[in-house]
């Protein structure tokens, strides 16, 4: 059926295309009613071919890529990280060494 419709809207475009080049030369030879009907008629033949060419559009949809899920939970991001005092550090690294003899 796209194929259809594309060939439809080439023949649309090409058709209208005549009409108006035959309502631009008519129009200065004074034949102003046959200029106005083939005005007219490429316009609606021109907007006949946009809708076949909009109907033979064939696009691929956008394919959505999902993230991994990141490790850090809400609760971790929310906490800020609690620092030892200085007292408390030298506590924690006096219990790590053996005691010396």
């Amino acid at each position: 059926m796209l194929n259809t419709d594309e060939k439809i809207a080439k023949f649309f475009f090409a058709f209208g295309l005549l009409l108006a080049l035959g309502a631009m030369v008519l129009g200065p030879l004074d034949i102003r009613s046959w200029s106005i009907a083939c005005g007219v008629t490429a316009s609606f033949v021109a907007l006949a071919g946009m809708f076949f060419a909009l109907q033979s559009w064939n696009e691929p949809d956008e394919v959505f890529i999902e993230q991994p899920e990141m490790a850090v939970t809400i609760k971790e991001q929310a906490l800020p990280e609690v620092q030892q005092s200085p007292v408390e550090s030298k506590k924690a690294s006096n219990e790590e060494k053996p005691p010396i003899t």
